[in-house]
């Protein structure tokens, strides 16, 4: 079951799937349909179930692994990021990149922003309505948009790093509190 898809470039697609990892395809007339890059729990994932896939703005591939954390490919080489690393969880459900090129991921425990050297983590102690972030999205006025599993959307701005966080639920008029997609 496909469960993610990423554009990688022009001519690749990203597949992340619910129990065989993800690959990428050639979408180009010359090379429709062939599989180019083929990763799982064996060759380079730790994982093979993949909830999300970004391509940063480097060209990075940056896989949401069910269990394992967070994994980069640069190249043909990934780099994990872990609890160890400072994950609060090992569950991530989302990716995004914003317009400053930090990574943003949502989480079994929050969120957390990825700043190139080390981790940042909001949650329901900062203001979020739940931990379960499912989609993470960036206006054009630089707002932060988080869906969350069962406690509505969350409106998140900064003043001077310290986030003001504002919750829409059914109580404000949304149909349903349980987000997947923004």
């Amino acid at each position: 079951i496909i469960i993610s898809i990423e554009e990688e470039d022009k001519d690749n697609l990203w597949f992340g799937s619910y129990d065989g990892g993800a690959f990428s395809m050639n979408i180009s007339d010359k090379g429709f349909g062939k599989v180019t890059s083929y990763y799982n729990s064996t060759n380079g994932l730790n994982d093979d179930r993949i909830w999300d896939i970004e391509t940063d703005n480097r060209g990075r591939i940056w896989f949401a692994t069910n269990e394992k954390g967070l994994k980069r490919l640069t190249g043909n080489k990934f780099k994990s990021y872990t609890e160890a690393n400072g994950l609060p969880n090992p569950q991530i459900l989302c990716l995004f990149e914003d317009a400053e090129n930090n990574i943003w991921f949502g989480t079994g425990s929050g969120l957390t922003k990825f700043m190139g050297d080390h981790f940042v983590h909001y949650t329901e102690e900062d203001g979020l309505p739940g931990n379960l972030i499912s989609d993470i999205v960036q206006d054009k006025k630089g707002n932060y948009w988080f869906a969350s599993f069962d406690a509505g959307l969350s409106k998140v701005t900064f003043d001077d790093e310290k986030p003001v966080i504002t919750n829409f639920t059914t109580d404000d008029g949304l149909a349903d509190n349980n987000l997947r997609s923004l």
